[in-house]
């Protein structure tokens, strides 16, 4: 999140949608309490642990890697897709599941469209949006041997009622 009066109103509004006065209270109910509410509900081990997806590393989780890694639909709301993927890279030796949003350009040429506009929008936490063979590409170059489309997982985000799609793709090295 950029700084400065785009920070401050994107955490306004976030503290109006959960109907919160304060910033810990909104990072409580955005991110540690649905977490909570599944570790518990599946009786998990899973740890938790708060750092940019840029500084994860095999020292700071204390494990040398992963067999799974899921990163979901966190790229497009990177700066640096391509550093955050150079991030968790090392940490897979198994497999990387995306869901991501992709652009449908660029005609078999690898492209990534900036999406995050010259000023604030609706949509100020997305940056980014690779099409297909930029994502293989930056994978591939990150030594994923196998890169593929698995699937799409379509919903609808609430309250706005917009109906997303999104690509699922497996990389294995």
């Amino acid at each position: 999140m950029p700084l400065g009066e785009d920070r401050e109103r994107t955490l306004t509004e976030l503290m109006a949608y959960h109907q919160v006065s304060t910033i810990e209270e909104v990072h409580n109910l955005h991110l540690d309490a649905p977490f909570e509410f599944c570790r518990k509900a599946l009786n998990s081990k899973i740890r938790r642990y708060h750092s940019t997806i840029y500084d994860l590393s095999a020292q700071k989780l204390g494990v040398d890697a992963f067999d799974l890694i899921f990163v979901g639909d966190v790229l497009l709301h990177t700066f640096s897709p391509l550093r955050a993927l150079v991030s968790i890279a090392p940490l897979c030796r198994g497999t990387l599941i995306i869901s991501s949003d992709l652009a449908n350009e660029g005609y078999g040429q690898p492209i990534m469209r900036y999406i995050g506009g010259e000023e604030r929008s609706r949509d100020n936490r997305s940056w980014w949006i690779p099409n297909r063979s930029c994502l293989e590409k930056m994978l591939k170059r990150l030594g994923f041997k196998n890169v593929a489309v698995v699937g799409h997982h379509t919903g609808v985000r609430k309250p706005e009622g917009y109906v997303y799609d999104r690509t699922i793709i497996h990389a294995t090295k």
